[in-house]
């Protein structure tokens, strides 16, 4: 899959890297220091997607949006509400994605051999 960014997030940061074009970066997040839950601030989260995707290789001048695997790592008790989902979707959406699938904590950090798995299912 072209143009496929790899998000995962934790608490006060991501961590992101374009599917077999560059290594992992770290940005911090303000959004992503709530107390009880990864959802914070949408507007900081949806900002910090933005920075992301603007900091990728970009295909024809940036025409091209890329899709994004957003990949929740942190273990919530009682697992992830289809709110804090809808959270993540929507902030990534907002971003620039054109089209965004979400990993719950179920797996660790991915590498590439497996993203390439799971894209082949995308």
């Amino acid at each position: 899959m072209k143009n496929l960014i790899y998000i995962q997030v934790h608490e006060g940061h991501f961590k992101i890297r374009t599917f077999q074009k560059t290594r992992d970066r770290t940005i911090t997040c303000s959004g992503l220091s709530h107390p009880r839950t990864l959802a914070g601030i949408f507007s900081d989260v949806q900002a910090s997607f933005k920075t992301a995707i603007n900091q990728e290789p970009k295909v024809l001048l940036g025409l091209i949006k890329p899709k994004m695997l957003v990949h929740l790592v942190p273990e919530m008790k009682g697992g992830y509400t289809e709110l804090e989902l809808r959270f993540f979707r929507e902030a990534a959406l907002g971003a620039g994605s054109s089209a965004t699938y979400m990993l719950t904590n179920e797996y660790g950090p991915l590498s590439d051999a497996e993203i390439s798995i799971i894209a082949k299912k995308l």
